[in-house]
């Protein structure tokens, strides 16, 4: 029976016997042989295994159903890192963008680079040095040249009078290695292209202290933008995707214990639409009780 219901789940495209090696941790031949009835090993075990596999696979389809999903809405933040990222685009220039995590700047930054030409999103691993931005630049740029130095000229050339933007993410954990290499290519391509550095208050405390050290760059910075939290309009729309008919009461609710974050707000929807699917009324006491499975939730 196990096999057979392997068999049909993988004739319905819903798992490979390649995939099923793999979480198995058998070899493919393995699974080959157990399908076809010829597998001379130990068969109670990998039905065992197999047992175990669909049934979790099953719990996961049904979770997967309850998830909840957020279409883009261009919020009050994402409206001004898009205006940001337009104005270092097309007039070749440095700026900052720097903003509490959670304000929903990484979302808009990949809206942006996915609905403009020519805009690079690198989000480099924390502690990245300037060698591995430039690989990571090459790639975006389909630069194949395992030579730095040689990879930073084609970098060069193809940046020149390109009119890209560059946008890094979570560029608060840079160190000035890699600020110095991004500007000295900058300069080199006579301000043709764009930079944006997006991340937290610690990004412009980070520019602020070490100014002297990075006078070569921040003298280069000619827009900053802040950004500040949601309005309530922002969470309006967010919180209306999933609860289409929502009063004002728990409206006020979402706003007031989400901190106008879009992270918090996303997470909180998330444990509300649990109590939901659990049979709760959507109240402001069910948001409430929601929020209680969160870091400090204690409302």
């Amino acid at each position: 029976m196990t096999v057979e219901n392997l068999k049909q789940r993988i004739n319905n495209g819903e798992f490979s016997q390649k995939e099923i090696a793999k979480v198995l941790d058998v070899s493919a031949t393995t699974i080959s042989m157990y399908l076809n009835g010829t597998y001379k090993g130990d068969s109670d075990a990998i039905d065992k295994k197999v047992q175990r596999f669909l049934l979790q696979a099953d719990e996961k389809k049904e979770f997967d159903q309850r998830k909840i999903h957020l279409n883009f809405v261009k919020t009050t933040v994402a409206a001004r890192v898009f205006n940001i990222a337009k104005m270092c685009q097309l007039n070749g220039e440095i700026g900052v963008c720097f903003g509490r995590s959670g304000y929903g700047k990484t979302t808009a930054c990949k809206e942006y680079a996915d609905k403009n030409f020519g805009v690079i999103w690198l989000d480099p691993n924390e502690n990245a040095n300037k060698y591995e931005i430039i690989r990571m630049l090459a790639k975006e740029l389909g630069i194949n040249d395992d030579f730095v130095s040689r990879a930073t000229e084609k970098i060069i050339n193809r940046l020149n009078n390109s009119n890209y933007l560059i946008i890094v993410d979570e560029a608060e954990n840079l160190k000035s290695p890699v600020f110095r290499t991004l500007r000295k290519i900058h300069d080199r391509c006579n301000f043709s292209f764009g930079l944006m550095f997006v991340g937290t208050e610690r990004l412009y405390y980070n520019l602020a202290r070490m100014r002297g050290e990075l006078e070569y760059l921040t003298n280069r910075i000619s827009c900053v933008e802040n950004l500040q939290a949601l309005k309530s309009n922002d969470i309006n729309q967010l919180v209306k995707q999933i609860f289409t008919n929502i009063d004002e009461c728990c409206l006020k609710a979402f706003e007031e214990i989400c901190h106008c974050n879009a992270r918090e707000l996303f997470n909180l929807l998330k444990r509300t639409k649990d109590l939901i699917n659990s049979g709760y009324q959507l109240t402001p006491q069910t948001i409430k009780a929601a929020s209680k499975f969160l870091i400090g939730g204690n409302y």
